[in-house]
């Protein structure tokens, strides 16, 4: 089924303008060549009328065969060369031409193609319909239709254009939107969602689909305001009478801003994200605890033999990460610091520590997060989304006895991350977020001083700590 391009052009408060038929001299019909493309031969025929002047048809039937013209895909017999063919011929045209009759005159005058169509009014709405015929086929092989809420000013100026394109098959915006303001009197200035664009008459291209607020000034006149929705494929003329101020009226100037910048709603879909996150499995330095366990109480691992002494395993490791946020398809960057034992070593800040020559060993973790967050599905209030991205970890072990570092071993890598959450967002301005994580962190030692060289000699040479995080957020938007 072939589409009928209709673009749809309001008026309000307008005046009836009068049309100047165009000079429609074109080029014969002999071959004639555009670059290596030749030219298709063509006739165009006047414009059916109903409800319209025959002057007024046979000027816009002139002018559509201009805009084919200069198009310059299809060769334009000459109107009055036509109109002598089939005068030779005694071919006599009814008051309506149909695709038969169109079919019949082609043929008649020898061009491939021919282009018919009519111009007719209901009410104030202007009807400009065309179709483009081929002759061999008798095919209707093109078709565009215009309706027109204005003058024929503006059929002939705008509609018509628009047409010729869509008969040659040049392609145009599917979606766009158009608002041409005048007003009495003229040179007042304008304003779109107050944003100063200029003096009337303008007119102003803007997005389709979205509501605006048009205001006009002058001095020693009242402002005017319209609320105006521009649909796709549309022009709207408006042409507005501003009404003077009484002069026994007081007259107060306020100060108009003109931003240079013309600012869209804001969206809040930029912030930052706090997260508390668990490390579900951490038997891997458990394992690692044991391991040291085993040898520093025999062999000098840090800088101090120790004796007589076991550390104790990690019974949670977790820790607090930062996030930027973008939910129009975000590329996050984030830092985390993790801690074996978070919770135990908080607390013994708050608090004297009893036992000063005992020692500890301390696990750190910091992280450093490159992260691609999707969300494909949005609710009103619930945000599903899956993040995929990758991290560099390092992990710092470090034994202390009192308020003395024994040193200890360092590992570093670059693993994969991957998971899912949802956000619940009660408010533009803030959200909760709980996710899954998967993160693929195989460390290995770094070479750094002679504790790290006797780690890697007694077989400590990797740490693999992958494991399963969740993670329980806070999300602030600006």
């Amino acid at each position: 089924m072939r589409v009928f391009p209709v673009v749809f052009v309001f008026v309000l408060n307008f005046t009836f303008a009068g049309v100047i038929p165009q000079d429609t001299t074109v080029v014969d019909t002999s071959a004639v060549r555009n670059g290596s493309e030749e030219k298709i031969p063509v006739a165009v025929m006047d414009l059916d009328a109903n409800n319209v002047g025959e002057s007024e048809a046979k000027a816009l039937s002139d002018r559509l065969r201009i805009e084919i013209f200069r198009v310059g895909k299809f060769e334009v017999m000459e109107r009055q060369r036509m109109q002598d063919i089939l005068n030779e011929m005694k071919f006599q045209l009814s008051g309506t031409t149909t695709d038969a009759d169109a079919i019949q005159i082609g043929k008649m005058i020898g061009v491939k193609k021919i282009v018919a169509g009519s111009i007719g009014k209901v009410g104030g709405i202007y009807t400009l319909s065309v179709r483009l015929i081929d002759i061999e086929t008798g095919k209707i092989e093109k078709t565009s239709a215009v309706d027109v809420y204005g003058t024929v000013t503006t059929v002939l100026q705008i509609a018509i254009p628009i047409v010729a394109q869509d008969i040659c098959g040049k392609s145009r915006k599917e979606a766009f939107g158009m608002l041409c303001v005048d007003s009495e009197p003229r040179g007042v200035e304008v304003y779109i969602n107050e944003a100063y664009k200029g003096e009337t008459p303008v007119n102003l291209t803007l997005s389709p689909g979205r509501n605006y607020k048009l205001t006009l000034l002058r001095e020693g006149y009242k402002k005017a305001e319209r609320a105006v929705f521009l649909a796709k494929n549309q022009i709207l003329e408006l042409r507005i009478a501003l009404e003077k101020v009484p002069v026994e009226e007081k007259i107060v100037p306020q100060p108009v801003q003109r931003p240079v910048v013309e600012r869209s709603d804001k969206s809040y879909d930029k912030g930052f994200k706090v997260c508390y996150t668990l490390m579900n499995d951490y038997r891997y330095i458990n394992r690692f605890i044991e391991d040291v366990n085993r040898i520093a109480s025999t062999e000098k691992l840090f800088k101090e033999k120790i004796e007589h002494f076991e550390f104790p395993e990690v019974t949670s490791f977790s820790g607090v990460e930062f996030f930027n946020v973008d939910r129009d398809g975000s590329f996050d960057f984030g830092i985390g610091i993790f801690r074996a034992d978070i919770v135990d070593w908080l607390n013994s800040l708050m608090g004297e520590e009893k036992e000063k020559d005992e020692y500890k060993m301390e696990i750190w973790n910091p992280r450093l997060t490159f992260n691609i967050c999707v969300s494909p599905i949005r609710y009103i209030l619930f945000y599903p989304y899956f993040n995929l991205g990758v991290g560099y970890n390092v992990l710092i072990v470090n034994v202390r006895r009192g308020n003395t570092s024994l040193g200890g071993p360092t590992y570093q890598s670059w693993g994969v991350t991957y998971g899912l959450g949802f956000e619940i967002r009660p408010i533009k301005l803030f959200g909760m977020a709980v996710e899954w994580n998967r993160r693929k962190m195989n460390m290995k030692i770094m070479d750094i001083n002679k504790i790290t060289r006797r780690f890697e000699e007694r077989g400590f040479k990797s740490l693999d700590i992958s494991g399963d995080h969740i993670s329980v957020s806070v999300v602030f938007y600006y």
